[in-house]
Protein backbone atom coordinates (compact mmCIF):
# COMPACT_ATOMS: atom_id res chain seq x y z
CA UNK A 1 0.00 0.00 0.00
CA UNK A 2 1.46 3.07 -1.27
CA UNK A 3 1.04 6.29 1.42
CA UNK A 4 -0.91 9.20 0.46
CA UNK A 5 -0.21 11.66 3.30
CA UNK A 6 1.98 12.85 5.89
CA UNK A 7 1.52 13.91 9.36
CA UNK A 8 3.80 16.44 11.28
CA UNK A 9 5.48 13.60 14.30
CA UNK A 10 4.99 16.50 16.90
CA UNK A 11 1.21 16.81 16.56
CA UNK A 12 0.02 13.35 16.45
CA UNK A 13 2.68 13.05 20.07
CA UNK A 14 0.59 15.57 21.74
CA UNK A 15 -2.30 14.03 20.41
CA UNK A 16 -1.52 10.60 21.43
CA UNK A 17 -3.61 9.60 23.89
CA UNK A 18 -6.01 9.64 20.75
CA UNK A 19 -4.06 6.88 18.66
CA UNK A 20 -6.39 4.20 18.04
CA UNK A 21 -9.33 5.57 19.15
CA UNK A 22 -12.74 6.37 17.25
CA UNK A 23 -12.21 10.34 18.64
CA UNK A 24 -10.17 12.20 16.13
CA UNK A 25 -7.44 14.80 16.41
CA UNK A 26 -6.94 17.98 14.91
CA UNK A 27 -3.67 18.52 12.87
CA UNK A 28 -1.92 19.33 9.63
CA UNK A 29 -2.28 16.79 6.80
CA UNK A 30 -0.24 16.95 3.45
CA UNK A 31 -1.73 15.33 0.40
CA UNK A 32 1.32 14.03 -1.09
CA UNK A 33 -0.25 14.68 -4.82
CA UNK A 34 -1.04 17.83 -3.71
CA UNK A 35 1.58 19.13 -1.44
CA UNK A 36 -0.37 21.46 0.81
CA UNK A 37 -0.62 20.92 4.87
CA UNK A 38 -4.04 21.32 5.54
CA UNK A 39 -5.42 21.76 9.35
CA UNK A 40 -8.09 18.56 9.55
CA UNK A 41 -9.92 16.41 11.75
CA UNK A 42 -8.37 12.80 11.88
CA UNK A 43 -8.32 9.59 13.23
CA UNK A 44 -5.08 7.75 13.50
CA UNK A 45 -4.44 3.98 13.80
CA UNK A 46 -0.95 2.64 14.33
CA UNK A 47 -2.40 -0.27 12.71
CA UNK A 48 -3.69 -0.79 9.50
CA UNK A 49 -7.72 -0.21 9.16
CA UNK A 50 -9.96 -1.29 6.18
CA UNK A 51 -10.70 1.76 4.49
CA UNK A 52 -8.35 4.14 5.69
CA UNK A 53 -5.20 5.71 4.35
CA UNK A 54 -1.15 4.95 4.97
CA UNK A 55 0.45 8.30 6.20
CA UNK A 56 3.99 8.70 6.73
CA UNK A 57 4.89 11.29 9.33
CA UNK A 58 7.68 14.62 9.56
CA UNK A 59 9.91 14.72 12.42
CA UNK A 60 11.23 18.25 14.04
CA UNK A 61 14.42 18.09 11.83
CA UNK A 62 12.72 17.55 8.80
CA UNK A 63 13.64 13.76 8.52
CA UNK A 64 10.61 11.49 7.15
CA UNK A 65 9.10 8.32 8.44
CA UNK A 66 7.12 6.78 6.08
CA UNK A 67 3.95 4.25 6.59
CA UNK A 68 4.19 4.87 10.22
CA UNK A 69 0.26 5.56 10.34
CA UNK A 70 -3.36 5.10 9.21
CA UNK A 71 -5.63 8.02 8.82
CA UNK A 72 -9.36 8.63 8.12
CA UNK A 73 -10.11 12.27 7.61
CA UNK A 74 -12.91 13.41 9.38
CA UNK A 75 -12.97 16.94 8.44
CA UNK A 76 -10.85 19.47 6.63
CA UNK A 77 -10.62 22.49 8.83
CA UNK A 78 -10.88 26.40 7.80
CA UNK A 79 -7.36 27.79 7.29
CA UNK A 80 -7.00 30.01 10.31
CA UNK A 81 -5.84 34.00 9.16
CA UNK A 82 -2.69 35.08 9.90
CA UNK A 83 -2.68 38.47 10.69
Amino acid sequence: MAEKFRLYYDQVMDNKDLIGTDNPMEVEVMDLKEKVWVPTKVMVSEQPVEGWDQAGVVGIFGNVEEGKFFINIVEELPFEDED
